[in-house]
């Protein structure tokens, strides 16, 4: 039997699916921000110990793939703690970086670091003048003597002619060779993008240069360590396009937020495996909540992707964050309640972990107000101290002098209020109660029934592998090269059908010479393309059309899309790598009696109540449960307020419904 291991670094919990592509085995362990490979090691640990195995060098022998989603990019922008950076952009270009430096100058690159070259590419692509070597080579040194570690080139028009990026990094290559001490990083616009507009190109290559070497170094000391321990095949790295590629095909810009990414697109496929037509997605962690909005399996996709509020450009699923989780910080300031954006993380973590944190959190909340069992917290793996949380409560209260079993419902209260609104800022003009909510992440299970009560939802899917959602999501992802380009100036429109000429063969014929170089045959590239279009309101959005390499028209649709060119093109070559299936079972079990734990009070709203707790892993397809009830499992637990119902479907997914008997 062989393995497949997806793994997911986040904020606070490391998360690992680990799949034979029938069965999966779950894992979840603490994240090491000091260095996240920790954490990484530990979840294969776990997962070779769940499996039975003698040792994590046999797992790793009998594993095909791994697929791995890190926050490394994702931390250097909230810590800012990256390189300082030197930049070369045409001359006259220095104050503006070719629209408005805007917050860019107050974060990625300061204003003195900033060289112009004199040099000139038309609009055509022509050649115009040509970087003189000299003067060149005395304003990098300039940049170098002022502290640059790396230097990062973005001339205006590259993507139209690449020769005089190209020129200046010859410049610089002759100047400090690579086995030179005083060698500096290179990094040219074209190679991160090839937009036209010089402004976001040149936003994207500052932001990839800032993160580049950590994420190296990060990924570096992965791989070392799984060759050490005796893995044999290429380590995937999740994208935040729904694909995974080798770490040397990959851009530090790819990692940021991938994880949440792959969660949704777990997501979207679960959508389609139900047949769902409106779905909203809840992915409640313990640093941050992601929502998104799914038609008809789809996620919603833009072409302006941004990345730690700076506009990049490129395709990314829509995707709304907030700082909202089980780490989430509670206090009162002049007489109202705050629960997060500021977190515990894995370290100290909330006051009942007894690490040291001191500050009330939701996860302490919802182990006051009884919707979690002290001894049962991630199957055992940790026990709570309901002591510290009722401390740390208390001295949260202290200012409006509550209980401490109001304090925590009024946590849980504000925490899906928050999310409330951002759920309703996702669904736009949509009404909320006209979808359905999956809910996933580890504190997914509690807040969605009591969030669905507010929005008018009636019906909520949970998952057996919902504690580790981005990894389940990671586990169906295909090896993807993605390459964009400005739709060229005279692409060409026939009676409705965009024709596919030179531009198209190009990009295909560079995909298959890339896929090639890592021993995949041509014929098993599937092609996707992806048109920037405006939507009949005149916002942007993203058009998927599958083509074959030798297609030369692409009927377009719907009809508003008709004859209006897209901005951006972007050709999307995918390669089916092992993926988990889920199967279907037998509906047998309709009694849940066998999986009854026992009872105990459960604070729902303003006063508590006795409340069944059953035992998820003793549940079967069929079965069905009644609320107030809590259902606990290894990794998660769920809450079924009174007036819901709780079944398994053929799936062994979890269905809580509203008035159902």
């Amino acid at each position: 039997m062989s393995f497949t291991i997806d793994i997911d670094i986040g904020g606070t919990y490391t998360d690992g699916f680990f799949s034979d592509g029938v069965s999966a085995t779950l894992v979840k362990v603490d994240t090491t921000p000091h260095d996240l490979t920790l954490g990484f090691q530990r979840c294969l640990e776990g997962g070779a110990a769940r499996l039975g195995l003698a040792s994590l060098s046999e797992l790793l022998g009998r594993t095909d793939v791994i697929r791995f989603s890190t926050t490394v990019c994702d931390n250097l922008l909230i810590q800012q703690k990256g390189p300082k950076l030197g930049l070369m952009v045409t001359a006259g270009f220095e104050a503006s970086l070719y629209a408005d430096p805007g917050s860019l100058f107050d974060f990625l690159i300061s204003p003195e670091m900033v060289a112009g070259i004199e040099e000139e590419i038309d609009g055509e692509g022509r050649v115009v003048a040509a970087p003189d070597a000299e003067a060149v080579s005395r304003k990098a040194r300039r940049l170098l003597q002022s502290g640059a570690r790396m230097l990062v080139i973005s001339l205006r028009n590259a993507p139209l002619n690449r020769s005089n990026e190209q020129r200046v990094k010859q410049i610089l290559d002759r100047e400090y060779p690579s086995h030179y001490l005083g060698h500096v990083p290179v990094l040219l616009s074209h190679q991160i993008s090839l937009r036209r507009e010089d402004h976001r190109r040149t936003t994207a290559a500052l932001l990839n240069a800032y993160l580049h070497k950590e994420l190296l170094l990060s990924l570096a000391k992965t791989e070392d360590t799984l060759k050490k321990l005796g893995y044999v095949h290429p380590l995937f790295i999740v994208h935040g396009n729904f694909g995974a590629a080798r770490v040397a095909r990959t851009r530090a810009i790819d990692t940021y937020n991938s994880g949440p990414a792959a969660a949704h697109y777990g997501a979207a496929l679960m959508a389609k495996r139900l047949s769902l037509p409106r779905v909203l997605a809840l992915d409640v962690g313990g640093t941050s909540t992601e929502v998104s909005v799914l038609r008809d399996g789809r996620p919603m996709l833009t072409p302006h992707r941004k990345i730690g509020g700076f506009s990049v450009g490129g395709i990314a699923p829509v995707i709304a964050s907030l700082g909202a989780g089980g780490g989430s910080i509670a206090r009162f300031h002049n007489g109202a309640l705050t629960v997060g954006p500021e977190s515990a993380g894995a370290l100290p973590g909330p006051a009942c972990y007894d690490l040291g944190g001191t500050r009330a959190t939701v996860t302490d909340a919802f182990l006051a107000a009884g919707f979690l069992d002290p001894d049962y917290f991630m199957g055992g793996d940790r026990r709570l101290n309901p002591g510290r949380a009722i401390e740390a409560l208390g001295e949260a209260a202290g200012p409006a002098g509550l209980p401490v079993e109001q304090t925590a419902a009024l946590i849980i209260r504000t925490l899906v209020a928050n999310i409330a609104a951002a759920v309703r800022k996702s669904a736009g003009p949509d009404d909320p109660a006209a979808y359905d909510l999956f809910a996933f992440g580890g504190g997914g299970g509690l807040t969605a029934p009591l969030l669905s009560e507010v929005l008018g939802i009636r019906r909520v899917f949970t998952f057996p592998f919902g504690a580790v959602f981005s990894a389940f999501g990671s586990a169906n992802l295909e090896i993807v090269h993605q390459y964009e380009i400005s739709a060229p100036a005279d692409i060409n429109f026939s009676k409705g059908n965009l024709l596919l000429e030179d531009w198209f063969q190009e990009l295909a014929a560079r995909a298959r010479r890339e896929f090639s170089a890592e021993a995949v045959a041509a014929e098993r590239i599937r092609y996707q393309l992806l048109l920037e279009t405006l939507t009949g309101g005149g916002m942007a959005a993203v058009r998927e059309y599958d083509v074959s390499p030798d297609q030369r028209e692409l009927p377009l649709s719907p009809a508003s899309d008709q004859g209006r060119p897209p901005g951006v093109i972007w050709l999307r070559a995918a390669v089916p790598i092992p993926q988990f299936q889920l199967s279907a079972q037998p509906l047998k079990q309709s009694d849940a009696s066998n999986a009854l734990k026992g009872s105990r009070p459960v604070y729902w709203k303003d006063s508590a109540a006795a409340t069944r707790i059953y035992a998820r892993a003793l549940l079967r397809p069929g079965a069905r449960i009644a609320g107030p009830a809590v259902v606990e499992s290894a990794s998660t637990s769920l809450a079924v307020p009174e007036g819901w119902s709780f079944s398994l479907n053929q799936f062994s997914i979890g269905v809580l419904e509203r008035g159902t008997p």
